[in-house]
C-alpha cells in the first residue's frame, strides 16, 4: 500500500520545515529528516526532502505540487478536519492554507509488526 498524505500548516514554509527537521532530530523520533540530512541551518530550495524510503514535498513558487493522478486501482480516504467551501484536492487546500505539503510514506514497512 503506498499512502500520501496532503497537509498544509499556520506557519511559513520555512517555520514548517525548521520544525520538522526539529523533530526529527529528537531521540527516538519515526521522523527520518534532521538537519544533517539538509547540512545546515535553513531549510532547502530544492522542493523534496528523501530518506529512509520517506519523501516529503512542497509547494514552491515556480513549482506547485500537482493533483494526484487517479486510477481505477486508486481507493482514497479524504480526512478534512473542517469543511472546505473551496472544494477538495490540493488546489483547495492551496487556494484556502498557502503552501501545500505531500509526505508519502514508504510501502514496505506499512504494517509491518516488528517482534
Amino acid at each position: 500500500m503506498l499512502v500520501t498524505a496532503y497537509f498544509s500548516s499556520p506557519l511559513p514554509p520555512a517555520e514548517t520545515l525548521s520544525r520538522i527537521l526539529d523533530a526529527g532530530e529528537r531521540a527516538l523520533s519515526g521522523i527520518p529528516f534532521t538537519r544533517e540530512l539538509v547540512g545546515s541551518d535553513r531549510p532547502p530550495d530544492s522542493g523534496e526532502l528523501s530518506r529512509a524510503g520517506h519523501t516529503l514535498t512542497w509547494d514552491r513558487p515556480a513549482a506547485p505540487l500537482p493533483e494526484p493522478a487517479e486510477s481505477p486501482y486508486d481507493h482514497r480516504l479524504r480526512l478534512r478536519c473542517e469543511p472546505s467551501p473551496e472544494g477538495g484536492g490540493v488546489q483547495g487546500v492551496r487556494s484556502r492554507y498557502g503552501t501545500v505539503f505531500a509526505l508519502t510514506l514508504p510501502p514496505v514497512t506499512y504494517y509491518r509488526v516488528p517482534r
